[in-house]
């Protein structure tokens, strides 16, 4: 039984939906079935995998022709303190993957994510009642919350031999340089080129009644499940992207200034175009 050699544990709203499907459609490459099991993150929500046999299971139709097998669960950055342990303990020393976005510009399309779903009660971004009220994680904020990368980045770099640490920036524009350094990272064939359609795309619903749709419970249950091609065409009918305000935009870079800096550190690169 093969099991997971590498993992993608984050950042949420960074393109990982993107590169599950990218990695997906490689040859040597398994993917588990369920993009995001969290079995490591021990969260314990119903509709993670929470056993230890469940997620064994998610990896049985791996093969020798799979060189890397491996999820992506965004959650293993957040709770890494809980993850790095159970991930030493179970799998021992993978391959660790992490996208970093403009924490900013996460914060921003993670709030357009929650309005797009109905899954907030206020519209003021910085609202100390704005709650994540689906599927939780038991974070109050996790729009602003999950932007801080520092301590959890410098932890998976101390815990594990290879990490590799990439950009959101370098995925959206220039993916298929992003996707060949993956490979080569993952040790698969990287001339290999998938069909680079960009997932999980945030927007705000452009009436109340699209808004109801797209919150319905059945409606998100299904959703899921219906060919990309035919969900695609019907983003521009549906959503709208809406620009952050420049008054959220300035609060939100003084909240996430100094972590910033910590990151610049921590990877030695320069980081100025998340300060502007």
């Amino acid at each position: 039984m093969k099991l997971p050699n590498f993992l993608i544990v984050g950042v949420p709203k960074a393109g990982t939906t993107s590169v599950y499907y990218w990695l997906n459609q490689h040859p040597q490459v398994y993917m588990s079935p369920i993009k995001e099991p969290h079995y490591f993150s021990q969260i314990g929500n119903e509709d993670h995998i929470n056993s230890w046999d469940n997620y064994v299971k998610l990896f049985s139709g791996a093969s020798t022709k799979h060189l890397s097998v491996g999820e992506a669960s965004t959650s293993y950055f957040y709770f890494y303190k809980e993850a790095i342990p159970l991930i030493k303990k179970r799998l021992d020393n993978p391959k660790i993957i992490v996208i970093l976005r403009n924490p900013v510009d996460r914060a921003w399309s993670h709030y357009m994510m929650q309005k797009k779903y109905g899954w907030i009660k206020q519209e003021d971004f910085f609202s100390k009642d704005l709650a994540y009220l689906k599927s939780s994680w038991g974070i109050k904020r996790p729009h602003i919350e999950l932007g801080f990368y520092s301590d959890a980045l410098r932890a998976y770099l101390n815990s594990f031999a290879k990490v590799k640490v990439m950009f959101y920036d370098d995925l959206k524009h220039r993916p298929h340089d992003f996707v060949k350094e993956l490979y080569e990272f993952l040790g698969v064939d990287s001339s290999f080129i998938p069909n680079f359609e960009v997932r999980n795309v945030s927007g705000e619903p452009r009436n109340r009644l699209i808004g109801f749709l797209l919150s319905n419970s059945l409606s998100q249950k299904l959703i899921p499940h219906i060919p990309y091609v035919i969900k695609a065409p019907f983003r521009k009918i549906l959503l709208k992207k809406e620009v952050i305000p420049s008054e959220v935009k300035k609060r939100l870079l003084d909240i996430y200034l100094e972590d910033i800096e910590k990151v610049e550190k921590l990877l030695g690169v320069n980081l100025e175009r998340w300060k502007s």
